[in-house]
């Protein structure tokens, strides 16, 4: 079929550029790249193999997103808007490559090879693995709880923290993601099963829409903006909504204790914020700021998320350093799903599709949230069953 051939195709091109990045540059017998003989005889036959699997089973979903985006574009007055047919390829190769990665399909490294990132792309390390950087400059990423060994030191390292060039890390943790990532480019030598991922794109536009139809994401006049990374402050927001709480945060009087908060919208941040302060809900970062600007990082908001639900980290329901771990544990995502999300940088595409998913998770207590923001006046059943009519696509 055309549209099978055009991700064969597509995937094809991208195997070819890894396969260049890989062998670009010189090597010695201590520190090799991977050779053209590497990539003919190894990396193409264990792609071609996962190739038919992946490309049959992510057809029919991917035929159908382009039915939809096509039904969409036909109802546009195109007279005055311009139709990027070439950002609707991108995606649906960005699609295909990155269920190849949700599948398991990892490049195997015999010895060591050097992996080049460019900017904002991420790289996967699989247990017993080992990375480290030749150029450039990256961070540790993956799951905060991952343990990651500095070698050089002996000391456990985590996610965030900056790597230090020629240094071994050690992936030790085989139940949590773990790896590197690079906001400007840089050159890792990689030992072991690995993955390189593109930079984060959005993916589900759809959990936006159908959570801005109860009013939990409302975007502004810029979109809904899912392809940048979620501020702290808009987690913030977006928990105190989930919790059927935002008119009591909005009608708040009392002090707030951050300086650092944005004047928008006749000061509603401090207001927000105040609340949130005032129940226990966040505490800052320390010296009377809150930082509302910075990203926040999945463990924030799955924390932010399980609290809604009603557990408790004093209760001993979970960890903060382990929530995405503990949100699998507790029923609110799948396994599949911790994975796909936890691959890549947190955005505010993925703060969508896990506060979807939280919507029809059990509290605590045994009641859905949906239920739960129901009877708290939040949105009527109506509204509910209208913002899942479109069809909210799940991953796995």
């Amino acid at each position: 079929m055309a549209l099978k051939r055009f991700i064969a195709a597509s995937l094809a091109v991208m195997l070819l550029a890894a396969a260049a990045s890989l062998a670009a540059g010189g090597g010695t017998g201590a520190d090799p790249v991977a050779t053209l003989s590497y990539i003919e005889k190894k990396v193409i036959p264990q792609f071609n193999a996962n190739l038919s699997v992946a490309v049959s089973s992510a057809e029919p979903e991917l035929a159908a997103m382009r039915d939809e985006a096509l039904r969409t574009i036909n109802g546009l007055d195109t007279s005055s808007v311009q139709i990027n047919s070439s950002g609707l390829d991108r995606q649906i190769e960005y699609e295909a490559y990155m269920r190849l990665m949700d599948d398991g399909f990892m490049f195997t490294a015999e010895g060591s090879v050097t992996v080049r990132l460019a900017a904002g792309e991420r790289l996967i390390v699989a247990e017993g693995g080992e990375m480290r950087l030749m150029r450039g400059a990256a961070t540790l990423a993956g799951e905060r709880a991952a343990e990651i060994v500095n070698v050089t030191s002996a000391a456990l390292n985590y996610a965030s923290l900056a790597m230090s060039a020629g240094t071994r890390y050690v992936v030790t943790d085989g139940e949590r993601l773990a790896g590197a990532e690079t906001a400007s480019g840089a050159d890792i030598l990689v030992s072991g099963s690995y993955q390189v991922l593109p930079a984060a794109r959005p993916r589900h536009t759809d959990a936006a829409f159908a959570l801005r139809t109860l009013g939990v994401m409302r975007g502004a006049s810029t979109g809904f903006e899912l392809g940048r990374s979620a501020t702290r402050l808009e987690a913030l927001i977006m928990f105190i909504r989930l919790l059927g709480e935002e008119d009591e945060a909005l009608a708040y009087t009392g002090a707030c204790p951050f300086t650092d908060l944005p004047a928008w919208n006749n000061g509603e941040p401090a207001k927000y914020a105040g609340y949130a302060y005032s129940k226990g809900y966040a505490l800052g970062v320390g010296n009377s700021r809150f930082d509302p600007n910075s990203p926040a990082t999945a463990e924030m908001y799955m924390t932010f998320l399980l609290r809604a639900l009603g557990y408790s980290e004093d209760a001993g329901d979970f960890d903060w350093a382990d929530a995405p771990s503990a949100a699998e544990r507790l029923g609110v995502i799948t396994a599949f799903e911790h994975d796909s999300l936890l691959r890549q940088s947190f955005i505010r595409d993925s703060m969508a599709y896990v506060s979807w998913r939280a919507l029809s998770a059990k509290c605590k207590n045994g009641t859905v949230l949906a239920e739960k923001l129901m009877d708290a006046g939040a949105f009527t059943e109506r509204q509910y069953a209208a913002a899942g009519d479109g069809g909210v696509r799940l991953l796995g």
